[in-house]
């Protein structure tokens, strides 16, 4: 049985993957606690147009980042993830109006915020056990004016995540995405 990740709570994603599958563009994460048998989320990494690269970090050759849902602004459904991560480490998701490629830490930031600055998706998040993190995009709270999410408008997300056992400054990135919003 397999799902697609809607708008998540709290409660359904505390126990979000203990395996992770990697087929092309598309990654199913095991939902073991879930009441639904055999049951998986479902990530579209096609859905958004992948730049930069994401380096080596503790525990694995980098972690990827991913959405899920509709960039559709009415539809109010995105989902953005993260996966590769180390687990019980926080991070922050992102967001900005460029994208580039510096490095930074132990990986690259690949996010610019040009004139208007860089978007943090408060609260951070704890990567679970299987190395995977989500925050649910809310087109009706941006960080801050400047960053409000509108139809037509393209911004650039990376998750930001702490790697202590890493050698070097402690912090990692996933690689990014560019999406387009529309109505």
């Amino acid at each position: 049985m397999a799902a697609r990740i809607e708008t998540p709570s709290a409660e359904g994603f505390s126990a979000f993957g203990d395996s992770v599958s990697l087929s092309g563009e598309t990654v199913l994460v095991g939902a073991p606690e879930d009441e639904d048998t055999g049951k998986v989320f479902v990530m579209d990494l096609a859905a958004a147009a992948r730049y930069c690269v994401g380096a080596p970090n503790s525990v694995g050759p980098s972690a990827f980042f991913g959405t899920n849902g509709t960039t559709h602004v009415s539809h109010d459904n995105l989902l953005l993830l993260a996966a590769g991560a180390p687990a019980g480490q926080f991070g922050l998701f992102y967001y900005g109006p460029e994208a580039v490629q510096v490095p930074f830490g132990d990986g690259y930031r690949c996010v610019g915020g040009g004139a208007t600055g860089l978007f943090r998706l408060y609260p951070p998040v704890q990567i679970d056990g299987s190395g995977a993190a989500a925050h649910a995009l809310d087109y009706d709270n941006p960080p801050t004016p400047a960053g409000q999410i509108t139809p037509g408008s393209t911004w650039y997300f990376q998750f930001w995540y702490r790697d202590p056992a890493a050698s070097g400054a402690g912090f990692n990135f996933s690689d990014a995405c560019a999406l387009s919003f529309c109505p």
